[in-house]
């Protein structure tokens, strides 16, 4: 009966806790495992006839996985915080593709100074905020040369 007791309120402790930081989490998870690491450590000691040395083995395998534990419930915790909840952000209005036109540059010579042929892109129409989605509409991309 003491032993069934005991293991129903270790059970009940994480459900009545709320743990706030990493830290908080952490410490929980060492002494919950602690615990409960102790007293299997105990009574697996017992069937060799060393409880204590078995206690004493089951609380730190048994706090550093509940610490283990604990710290990576409060990240998981976080992560589903920080995530964005699909419909609850409005919708970002839609931009129209700019209309661009790519110039070819010849090679020339500008103050002793070489500069090797390139093109320029030209925007002739910037974008424009959209009532709707014009992402089918490919820009128009002309060439010239200059």
């Amino acid at each position: 009966m003491r032993i069934s007791s005991v293991f129903i309120i270790l059970l009940t402790i994480p459900m009545l806790t709320r743990c706030v930081t990493a830290t908080e989490s952490t410490i929980f998870g060492v002494g919950v495992g602690g615990i409960l690491g102790a007293g299997a450590g105990a009574v697996a000691g017992q069937n060799s006839g060393r409880p204590k040395e078995g206690a004493a083995v089951g609380l730190a395998v048994g706090s550093a996985l509940g610490g283990l534990f604990g710290y990576l419930k409060f990240k998981e915790d976080q992560n589903q915080k920080n995530k964005i909840k699909v419909g609850t952000e409005p919708s970002a209005p839609i931009l129209s593709k700019p209309d661009i036109e790519r110039v070819w540059v010849g090679p020339r010579i500008e103050n002793n100074i070489y500069v090797e042929g390139h093109y320029q892109f030209v925007i002739k129409k910037p974008s424009r905020w959209s009532p709707e989605s014009t992402d089918a509409k490919p820009s128009s991309q002309r060439t010239r040369n200059k």
